[in-house]
C-alpha cells in the first residue's frame, strides 16, 4: 500500500510506499536489496496516467527499514498507509511468499 501525491507543475504522480522488514533473515542489506528492486521495477516501464487532459508519470518512491525489534501490536496498530510490513524467514511454508490478505499491507518471504 502506499500514499499518492500529485505533482501537477513536473506532471507526475508520485506513489510513496515504505517496506519494513523483520524476521530471523531479515537484515538492512536484504531491506536495501529489496527496497531498490521494487523501485526499479516499478519504476521501469515509465507508466502514465491521463488526467485532466495531460499525462502524468508514475514515480513510485521506496523507502525501507529493517526493524527487527517489531511487534505484532507494532503492525496491527499502523496507521500509515505507506507502511508496508514483511516478515522474512530462512524457510516458508510452502516455499512461497505471500501476502496476509486482499488489501492487507503485510506478508511473508
Amino acid at each position: 500500500m502506499g500514499s499518492a501525491e500529485l505533482d501537477i507543475y513536473s506532471q507526475q504522480i508520485f506513489i510513496h510506499s515504505n517496506i519494513i522488514t523483520y524476521g530471523n533473515a531479515a537484515d538492512p542489506i536484504i531491506t536495501e536489496q529489496i527496497r531498490d528492486e521494487i523501485e526499479t521495477m516499478w519504476n521501469e516501464p515509465k507508466a502514465f496516467v491521463a488526467f485532466k487532459k495531460n499525462n502524468f508519470t508514475v514515480v513510485f518512491k521506496i523507502n525501507a527499514w529493517h526493524q527487527p525489534g517489531i511487534t505484532p501490536a507494532d503492525i496491527y496498530q499502523n496507521l500509515d498507509p505507506r507502511n508496508n510490513y514483511f516478515r522474512i524467514e530462512e524457510y516458508a511454508h510452502g516455499n512461497i511468499s505471500f501476502v496476509d490478505g486482499i488489501k492487507c499491507n503485510s506478508g511473508y518471504f
